[in-house]
C-alpha cells in the first residue's frame, strides 16, 4: 500500500509537467527505503553466514571429540582383548606345569609347549601393539614422540621373545645333555657290571 502512494507520488508533475516537490521527495524516500532493504538483506546474510560457520565448527569439534571417544574405546577393547587371551594363555600353562609335575607329559614335552606358549604371548602382544599403531595412526592430535615410543615398544617385544626363545632353547639343551650325559653314565655301569661279572 505504502508503495503504491510512493509510486503515486513519484508520478506526479505540475503543469509544466515537471516533477512537483513531492513526487522528489517520493524518489528520496524510495531511495532511502531501497538503502535500508540493501542493508538489512546484507545484515541477514552476513548473519546466516556466521551461523553457518559456527553450526560448521560446532559439528566439526562433535565429530572429533566422537573419533576422540571411539579411539578410546577401540584402545580399552584391544587392551582387554589382550588381557583376557593372556590370562586364558597363563591358565593353559598352569595346566601343563600341572600335567609335569604328575607324570603326565615329559620335560621335553613341557619345554615344546613352553616354546609355544612363548610365541602365542608374543603374538597377542604384536597384535596388541600393532593395533594401538593404527589407532594412533588414525588421530590427528598424535605426537612423534608417541609414535617413536611404540616403534620402541615394538622392537623391545621382539628382543624380549628372542631372550625367552633362547632360554627355552637353551634348557632343552641342557636336558639332552643331561639324558646323554645319564645314558652314558647307565652304560658305563652295566658294562663295569658285566665285567664283574665275568671276573
Amino acid at each position: 500500500k505504502q508503495k503504491a502512494l510512493f509510486e503515486t507520488a513519484k508520478n506526479e508533475k505540475d503543469k509544466d509537467g515537471n516533477p512537483t516537490d513531492r513526487a522528489k521527495q517520493a524518489d528520496v524516500d524510495i531511495a532511502k527505503v531501497n538503502v535500508q532493504i540493501e542493508q538489512l538483506a546484507t545484515d541477514h546474510g552476513l548473519k546466516l553466514v556466521e551461523i553457518e560457520q559456527q553450526t560448521s565448527a560446532k559439528l566439526s569439534e562433535m565429530r572429533k571429540q566422537e573419533a576422540e571417544k571411539q579411539r578410546e574405546i577401540d584402545t580399552l577393547t584391544a587392551k582387554h582383548r589382550e588381557a583376557m587371551a593372556l590370562e586364558q594363555l597363563d591358565r593353559m600353562e598352569q595346566v601343563a606345569q600341572q600335567q609335569l609335575q604328575a607324570g603326565m607329559i615329559t620335560n621335553a614335552e613341557m619345554l615344546q609347549l613352553e616354546q609355544q606358549f612363548e610365541n602365542r604371548r608374543y603374538q597377542i602382544r604384536l597384535q596388541s601393539l600393532q593395533q594401538q599403531a593404527v589407532l594412533a595412526a588414525k588421530d590427528p592430535s598424535r605426537s612423534v614422540v608417541a609414535a617413536t615410543q611404540l616403534n620402541m615398544q615394538l622392537e623391545q617385544l621382539e628382543q624380549q621373545h628372542q631372550i625367552k626363545l633362547a632360554a627355552i632353547r637353551t634348557k632343552a639343551l641342557m636336558q639332552n645333555r643331561q639324558h646323554i650325559t645319564d645314558m652314558v653314565k647307565g652304560a658305563a655301569s652295566g658294562i663295569q657290571q658285566s665285567i664283574a661279572g665275568v671276573l
